[in-house]
């Protein structure tokens, strides 16, 4: 006797959205058993628009990772000094998949505090942030104002962070930043 089960997939219940389009990708598996990671993961507030989405997919596609990229859509306390400094929240479902076991091990000094150093798609210059671990995620503080100000971001442009491998065992965690720009997405 063969029993068959059908299993359905739950979106992210703790306000992420996992691209519902990575499997639309061809068949592609980043992993040698099978096993398909998502394309990207996005926060479920705001939602990405359709264009959006659209933007976000050629762009993710066009970049070579083994992980997903989280995407961003930038509000006003992403791009802007405001009483508590600006800050960048990262989505705790990514935070937990992708960091905590990797890079939040006691190895990188303060326990919930490491060095994060982002950089950008053709650019030389590196911007040192901090990525500060909470119950909630995580969210990149130190530096992102300077990196915000210095990219010109504004709300509602999205940024794809691309988590680097350590290919040189250095103990900073890197992330490549790529930009699209709202007004790409409004046409």
């Amino acid at each position: 006797m063969v029993l068959t089960a059908n299993v359905k997939e739950e979106p992210a219940s703790d306000g992420e959205e996992i691209s519902d389009s990575a499997h639309e990708d061809e068949g592609d598996s980043h992993d040698s058993e099978g096993a398909s990671e998502p394309l990207f993961v996005a926060p479920d507030r705001p939602r990405l628009t359709d264009a959006q989405k659209k933007k976000v997919l050629e762009k993710v596609r066009s970049i070579d990772s083994e992980l997903p990229i989280w995407v961003m859509v930038m509000n006003n306390t992403s791009v802007r000094l405001c009483k508590s400094g600006a800050y960048l929240n990262m989505g705790k479902k990514y935070v937990s998949r992708y960091l905590v076991n990797q890079y939040f091990t006691g190895r990188h000094g303060k326990k919930n505090v490491m060095s994060l150093v982002l950089e950008r798609e053709g650019k030389n210059r590196k911007w040192h942030t901090e990525l500060r671990l909470g119950s909630d995620g995580a969210a990149i503080v130190k530096g992102w104002m300077s990196f915000a100000r210095d990219n010109q971001l504004q709300a509602d442009d999205l940024c794809l962070f691309k988590l680097m491998r350590d290919e040189d065992f250095e103990e900073t965690l890197k992330m490549m930043v790529y930009i699209i720009r709202h007004k790409k997405c409004s046409a």
